[in-house]
Parts: structure tokens; C-alpha cells; sequence
């Protein structure tokens, strides 16, 4: 059924309105999808939720691993982690081995909720490994002073202004990544002819 210029033109406002929302949506979230976000969240959670199997080792990992980790605290000469980012002599002494032990241990458990999970399709089991990846790294101990060795004696040998200089910096890469949103998105919705064509 062919449908009449108003209801083209009707049509079209709709059309515009969605492309301006979604452009300025994806400005927001860097291109990423809110809904397929969702979307892989909810495939993974409830896959995850019909496998007994997975969720009763999940459940008991704290005390199969537990003890595993300790041994390796414990352990003299022993890499603290394969992360490069831990591999420095400073990272292998108290406390700070315990904190990289301990997002060691934490990344084996979050590999394990979100790997290798029946019935996850592969892209949705890649998404959400990722995700949970990203998130698990925002808390690593190499991000903050009082659990980096290496950045704890940096900002006392500088009189923290290794800090000033690392917010300088940040403030630029803020800077730049906003010159780049601002100029990735020169979309603008059409002018709106249908106000002439209906009027």
C-alpha cells in the first residue's frame, strides 16, 4: 500500500528524530550499544544461570584456589604474577605481592564466570569476557598509590610531582578525545520540508 506525502512526511520526522537520538547516543557511549550490552549481559547471565556445574564451581573456587594463592605468597623466588605489570623485585615483597596475588586470584575467577560457558555463543562470550576484563582492570593495584610500590616510591621521590604531571597529561587526553567526539559526529537532521509541504 502506497503510503501519502503527509504520511511520508510524518514518517520521516520520526525517522529523523530516531537518527538524532542515536547520534547523540553514540556520541555519549563512544559507539558502543546500551541494548547489546544488555543483550550480552542477559544471554551470558542466563546461560551462566543452566549450568549447575559451573555455578557450583564458582561457588566453591574461593576454597580450591585459596590455598593455592597463599602458597604462592609464601613461596620465595616465585614470579608474583605473570602480568608484566607485576614483575618488578618491589611487587614480590609485603604487602604488595598479597594485592597481586589477590587480582590474580580474581581474574582466574572471572575468566572462569565468563569462559567456556554452554551454550554462550562465542561473540557473546568474547563480549562478556571483555567487559568483565575492562572492569577487573579499572581496580588493579598497579592503578593506586597505596597498592603500587613502584608509584608509591616515584611519588616520594618527586614530591608527588610524578602526580601533577599524570594529571596533566590526563586533562590533555581529555582534551584531545573531546576534540575527536566533537568532530565525529557532523550529523544534523535534515531541514524539515514536510512543515511547507503539510502546511
Amino acid at each position: 500500500m502506497k503510503k501519502s506525502s503527509n504520511e511520508s512526511a510524518t514518517s520521516s520526522i520520526y525517522d529523523d528524530i530516531d537518527r538524532l537520538y542515536q547520534s547523540k547516543l553514540a556520541r555519549l557511549t563512544l559507539g558502543m550499544s546500551p541494548a547489546g550490552m544488555v543483550e550480552v549481559y542477559t544471554a551470558w547471565m542466563a546461560q551462566l544461570s543452566m549450568s549447575p556445574g559451573r555455578l557450583t564451581e564458582l561457588a566453591t573456587f574461593p576454597a580450591h584456589r585459596l590455598q593455592d594463592a597463599l602458597d604462592r605468597i609464601g613461596k620465595e623466588g616465585l614470579s608474583c604474577a605473570s602480568d608484566p605489570r607485576f614483575r618488578s623485585e618491589q611487587w614480590c615483597q609485603w604487602p604488595w605481592r598479597f594485592y597481586a596475588e589477590y587480582f590474580r586470584f580474581q581474574e582466574e575467577f572471572s575468566e572462569l564466570a565468563t569462559q567456556n560457558i554452554s551454550g554462550l555463543s562465542p561473540s557473546y562470550e568474547r563480549a562478556a569476557s571483555f567487559a568483565a576484563r575492562q572492569v577487573l582492570d579499572m581496580f588493579s593495584p598497579h592503578n593506586f598509590i597505596v597498592t603500587n610500590p613502584e608509584l608509591a616510591q616515584k611519588t616520594l621521590e618527586t614530591g608527588g610531582m610524578n602526580l601533577v604531571q599524570g594529571a596533566q597529561n590526563a586533562a590533555e587526553d581529555w582534551r584531545w578525545a573531546w576534540r575527536i567526539l566533537q568532530s565525529a559526529s557532523k550529523w544534523r537532521p535534515p531541514k524539515a520540508k514536510w512543515f511547507s509541504e503539510t502546511s
